[in-house]
């Protein structure tokens, strides 16, 4: 069995949110607690802070043209 070169190493939260959001239409809403969730869901190796995930998250969204719900004190 062989295992795809992406996946033996481990990816970053930039990676993860890019991968996530690549379907996602100019003026959609991103909500960082839900996409806090989804990378502590997929990459728990990760030791970003959720202060480092906000900052990411709001430069991947706004690079992809999204609008960003800071909802996580909710």
């Amino acid at each position: 069995m062989r295992i795809a070169g992406w996946a033996a190493r481990p990816a970053t939260a930039k990676l993860l949110l890019e991968l996530n959001l690549r379907n996602a239409q100019s003026g959609d809403i991103v909500s960082v607690k839900s996409a806090i969730e989804l990378i502590r869901h997929l990459a728990p190796y990760l030791r970003d802070t959720d202060d480092e995930l906000t900052a990411d998250i709001v430069e991947v969204a706004i690079g992809n043209g999204l609008f960003v719900c800071f909802d996580c004190r909710e």
